[in-house]
């Protein structure tokens, strides 16, 4: 009976994830400048238009002509997205390049700006937060902040292939709201360039992130379950001191909000 309840509670959650879920999908048509079907390596095969990938809706463009943000030309590269204020706990990105190169240097960095002059920046490291759309680069990467960067498309060819990227804003940019993202290139042509495809604000919270991969998903439900069950202190959701039925209630209520 515990494991039925345990598997409504899980649908009933995810359910609500789903309903409650807020995305801002940025418009990134002005910027514009390349067509990724014109890549090599099986790109025609790139999906455009209207995705979802790990619940997270994003545009890809129109299916023909530019569809997406290629950093090039003479460096420093510089784009600079303005978002005016907007709210946002995190933004999901696709970003890979062309001809990318392996850390430890980065070629590519991204930067977040708050309505109060806060920059959060990252350095961004191939082979750990980004890689190249084509076959040459086949390193891993790190599904684990501050990037928790994930495979999202692999073309029949299994050679081209696109990645997302997670990035948390910290509490100012989340409290002024979100003014502008900035992504500067100092790479080079065949060498490294950066490829931005699309981006989404997220602006739900993400208290239910028990494991800390920038997700909300069974495994998160799994794990404070176990927690629970062994009275560890990590189960005191609430932080109230003590560990009852109200910290696994609260658990739910977090989870069901998604992240």
């Amino acid at each position: 009976m515990q494991v039925q309840i345990h598997s409504a509670l899980i649908a009933t959650a995810i359910a609500a994830a789903t309903a409650q879920a807020q995305f801002q999908i940025v418009d990134l048509s002005p910027f514009y400048n390349a067509d990724k079907h014109a890549l090599c390596c099986g790109a025609n095969e790139f999906p455009v238009g209207d995705v979802t990938y790990f619940g997270v809706p994003y545009y890809l463009g129109p299916p023909s002509g530019n569809n997406f943000i290629y950093l090039n030309g003479t460096n420093p590269v510089i784009t600079t997205i303005p978002l005016n204020g907007a709210a946002a706990q995190r933004v999901r990105t696709i970003i890979n390049t062309e001809w990318g190169q392996p850390g430890p240097n980065s070629y590519l960095r991204i930067e977040f700006t708050g309505m109060d002059s806060t920059v959060y920046g990252l350095d961004l490291i191939g082979g750990v937060h980004i890689r190249d759309y084509g076959p040459a680069f086949t390193q891993s990467f790190e599904q684990n902040p501050p990037t928790c960067t994930r495979n999202a498309f692999i073309a029949s060819t299994r050679q081209s292939k696109f990645d997302v990227q997670t990035f948390s804003l910290p509490a100012a940019i989340r409290q002024s709201g979100l003014a502008s993202v900035r992504l500067i290139d100092t790479g080079a042509a065949n060498f490294q360039r950066g490829m931005l495809m699309a981006m989404t604000l997220d602006t739900r919270t993400c208290e239910a992130n028990i494991n800390d991969d920038c997700q909300v998903d069974l495994f998160d439900y799994l794990d404070f379950v176990d927690r629970f069950s062994r009275l560890d202190p990590e189960a005191d959701f609430n932080g109230d001191g003590s560990i009852d039925f109200f910290d696994y209630l609260d658990f739910v209520q977090a989870f069901s909000e998604g992240c």
